[in-house]
């Protein structure tokens, strides 16, 4: 990243900004829930799966009920 893309970043955190999540990107948080793992085992699958080449990982910054910060996402590729 650019020092210009850095302080885009910056600032879009400090306004508070949020990011349009698309429908098919999804957090580890919910994968947990949706292979009903424990963090660990959903951890190990998103790594294997991002070691073979089969996912997608962005971060997007979200709202959250405390604060807005950048949360990593996660998308299969087809």
């Amino acid at each position: 990243m650019s020092a210009n893309e850095w302080a885009i970043a910056i600032q879009r955190v400090i306004q508070k900004k949020v990011d349009k999540v698309p429908a098919k990107w999804k957090t580890s948080a919910t994968l947990q829930k949706e292979w009903n793992l424990s963090e660990a085992q959903t951890r190990r699958r998103i790594k294997i799966l991002n070691e073979n080449k089969m996912l997608l990982e962005k971060k997007f910054i979200i709202k959250t009920a405390q604060r807005t910060y950048p949360v990593t996402h996660y998308k299969l590729i087809k």
